[in-house]
């Protein structure tokens, strides 16, 4: 517990000088919020087409790779499902010219009835795209 509170109190001495150090330089005196490598506007998002689908049936996966203003256009990513408390990789896809990306799987196998599966998108760093995951999604097998 004091090792949490001692890092909390570091950040924060950290993230104040910053800011007060950036508002030193400018006029307005405006303060920069810190972030983190790859979390300043980097982002990619991932939807399901339906939460619940039955065995046979697919379900599309849909999103963008994006920064603050424009896409990564051709970025490569994998859709990830989450087995055995680890992420495990099956659909490699890439993002078209405006940074979008759709792919679809169907549940072939009875053995994924009745079961809920967790999904994301991730995407490794390449060129000028830092590394980056997507919240999850999740979809019920019946």
């Amino acid at each position: 517990m004091r090792g949490t509170r001692t890092t909390r109190a570091l950040l924060a001495a950290v993230a104040t000088s910053a800011m007060l150090l950036a508002a030193e330089g400018s006029a307005s005196a405006q303060l920069i919020k810190p972030c983190k490598p790859g979390r300043c506007g980097d982002r990619v998002t991932l939807g399901v087409s339906k939460r619940v689908v039955r065995v046979g049936h697919s379900v599309y996966f849909q999103g963008a790779v994006l920064d603050e203003e424009t896409p990564y256009p051709g970025a490569l990513l994998t859709i990830q499902v989450r087995r055995g408390g680890r992420w495990s990789t099956f659909k490699a896809l890439q993002a078209n010219h405006n940074g979008v990306f759709v792919g679809r799987y169907r549940f072939k196998t009875r053995g994924a009835r009745g079961r809920r599966f967790t999904f994301r998108a991730h995407v490794p760093a390449q060129g000028n795209v830092p590394a980056m995951n997507s919240g999850t999604s999740h979809v019920r097998v019946r």
